[in-house]
């Protein structure tokens, strides 16, 4: 039933929590496992390179290199994280597993890469919010739920 399983992961041991569901359906139809992680450029990261590459202001190129620096440092422990995750899957017997480092928005890259790479299911994990901190924060699973056409979508519950 399902051959690809994206496993969206942001380093936190919430997301992880998915992990135990992605084996298990990986198992069961001996699908392959994805397991993506999205570098998130903030749009007030992005407004700060721009007033500091401001040429009136004359100090863009140390603010530049700044958040350059930032960015290849969530880069190598994006990639740090998976290739960790990577070796607990074949550990626990998934040895068809690729990894994925993208930049964007999480939740639209999200959908786009279970698109892109042909991927029939996403597991992820929910942080749980809800109420105002949901309407003001949103919510990536939410967005992966209403915007994932091509695949089926299992969002596991935070526990403690």
């Amino acid at each position: 039933m399902y051959s690809k399983i994206l496993l969206p992961l942001d380093g936190s041991t919430l997301a992880e929590q998915a992990i135990p569901h992605a084996v298990d359906v990986a198992r069961t139809m001996d699908a392959a496992i994805v397991v993506l992680t999205v570098i998130e450029v903030s749009m007030t990261a992005l407004e700060s390179i721009a007033i500091a590459s401001d040429p009136a202001t004359g100090s863009g190129l140390s603010a530049t290199v700044g958040a350059d620096a930032r960015i290849a440092q969530a880069r190598e422990d994006a990639k740090r994280q998976l290739d960790e995750v990577k070796r607990r899957l074949a550990d626990l017997g998934i040895s068809d597993v690729t990894t994925e480092i993208v930049d964007g928005p999480a939740g639209e890259t999200i959908v786009d890469q279970a698109d892109a790479l042909g991927c029939d299911l996403v597991v992820m994990a929910t942080h749980g919010r809800s109420g105002l901190k949901r309407a003001v924060l949103g919510s990536v699973a939410d967005y992966v739920l209403r915007n994932t056409p091509e695949a089926a979508v299992l969002v596991i519950a935070p526990r403690d």
